[in-house]
């Protein structure tokens, strides 16, 4: 497996899973790997891991910002999310909706529709992520219509994280390709 570390100032996605009842459960989407690819743990229980010294592992993301960066590992992450809320169950897989950033590319809906698929989802709905109530989602004619028993989201509640880490990434770009960054500022700035 190809893992990605975890980068000391990326702030990794949430993964929270809800079914008709509510949430059950949320997870720093996360995992701790040793120096072999093994995984050893998965959510939050990856970051106590690594405070072990002896651990010897390092912490990866396979989402940024909700969209997939790390498809081999968000496969095994995802898996076992939805075992560990025992969510795994074929009354769930049948009828299974994600939730992805509002924005999203259709190259990004297709892989998470892949991971989703590989994760025997069937019925998948593919709802763009409007910080809406999630509770009330579950009686909107869209859920109701699709027999929905099980929604993931893979975001942030702390879009202001983010923000931060996109305007990093912008910096870090203008950087690496020697861009005149007050030019930048006052096209960011005009496009307001």
């Amino acid at each position: 497996m190809d893992f990605g570390e975890l980068r000391q100032n990326r702030y990794p996605a949430d993964i929270s899973i809800y079914t008709r009842e509510g949430m059950v459960l949320k997870e720093k989407g996360i995992l701790a790997v040793n120096e072999q690819g093994k995984i050893l743990a998965f959510g939050n229980e990856a970051e106590e891991v690594i405070k072990n010294p002896y651990a010897g592992g390092i912490l990866i993301s396979p989402f940024y910002q909700g969209r997939i960066i790390d498809y081999a590992s968000a496969l095994p992450l995802l898996k076992n999310l939805l075992k560990k809320c025992d969510c795994d169950k074929r009354q769930y897989k049948k009828w299974a909706g994600i939730m992805i950033p509002e924005g999203s590319s259709n190259i990004e809906g297709k892989a998470i529709e892949d991971l989703m698929l590989s994760l025997h989802m069937k019925n998948l709905l593919i709802i763009e992520d409007k910080d809406e109530d999630i509770t009330k989602l579950f009686e909107t004619p869209m859920i109701l219509d699709h027999k929905i028993e099980l929604l993931i989201k893979i975001g942030t509640d702390n879009p202001i994280m983010f923000a931060k880490e996109m305007a990093q990434d912008l910096l870090h770009y203008i950087e690496k390709n020697k861009l005149n960054k007050e030019e930048i500022i006052k096209i960011l700035q005009k496009e307001k």
